[in-house]
């Protein structure tokens, strides 16, 4: 057979490639392949789809039967939040806080104090203490008040094997807001 001088195989594996079907034009015999594989795959997908499907919901079942069934978890009233402190408490909490920290053998240098736009006390240490005192001391603050709001925790260690630390800490006392008046009208809702 002789080969057109542009279709000449470079190689003898090339050669009985192009051999294979000898009636079809060459591009078309990988396009007629492609397209068999593809049609036995639909027809073994068509045979064995039945039973995978089967065999999976099987399995489910077996795994459903296995895992035991929770009940369904009791509906609960929300708890009413505790009532905050009056804003007259304020000044006590904060000499509270004051003493609790030196008692949990921080060293307390400043403490500045100022009212937030809601009008609650806010309350700035400066100092220094043993890691472990100071978070023993937020511990028990939180704790001990539950309108107590840690908003800022600072840490500084001067030295990497410095035993103490510099701490800043803000606190924000929260408390129930002032009793008004009463004027004798109804204000709309708004």
């Amino acid at each position: 057979m002789r080969w057109p001088a542009r279709l000449t195989p470079p190689t003898r594996f090339a050669r009985a490639a192009w051999s294979v079907r000898p009636g079809w034009p060459a591009p078309a015999w990988p396009a007629g392949a492609g397209l068999a594989a593809l049609a036995l795959a639909t027809v073994l997908a068509g045979v064995a789809a039945p039973h995978w499907r089967a065999e999976a919901e099987t399995r489910l079942a077996s795994l459903a039967s296995a895992v035991p069934s929770r009940p369904a978890p009791e509906v609960t009233r929300p708890v009413a939040a505790p009532a905050w402190p009056a804003a007259v408490q304020s000044p006590r909490r904060a000499l509270a806080l004051h003493g609790l920290a030196r008692r949990s053998g921080l060293e307390v240098l400043l403490v500045r104090e100022q009212v937030d736009a809601a009008t609650h006390l806010q309350l700035v240490m400066h100092g220094t203490a043993a890691y472990p005192a100071l978070r023993q001391f937020v511990e028990r603050a939180l704790a001990a008040d539950p309108a107590l709001v840690l908003d800022r925790l600072r840490l500084h260690r001067g030295e990497t094997d410095a035993a103490q630390v510099n701490f800043e800490l803000q606190w924000t006392l929260l408390h129930s807001p002032p009793a008004q008046a009463s004027t004798g009208r109804i204000e709309p809702a708004r």
